[in-house]
């Protein structure tokens, strides 16, 4: 009997800061509709934390980030 492998869904959560500021961008069309949150996403089958933040930033905002220009500071796992 084969057993299924773990699977990790993962997500990246995205801090546009200037100065003293962090752009929230309000939900739409998901559980938490109407509330503000960080720009977000998961990751998709292949993509590395790179290509999400990239794919996400541009998919949630608009906003197109060069992968040389991220700074990923943390990782966690709950």
């Amino acid at each position: 009997m084969r057993q299924d492998r773990f699977t990790l869904h993962a997500s990246v959560h995205i801090l546009f800061m200037k100065e003293e500021e962090i752009l929230l961008s309000l939900r739409k069309y998901i559980s938490s509709d109407g509330l503000y949150g960080l720009v977000a996403g998961h990751l998709e089958d292949g993509e590395t934390i790179s290509q999400a933040f990239v794919r996400e930033a541009k998919e949630e905002v608009g906003v197109v980030v060069k992968p040389e220009n991220l700074n990923i500071s943390t990782i966690c796992h709950s």
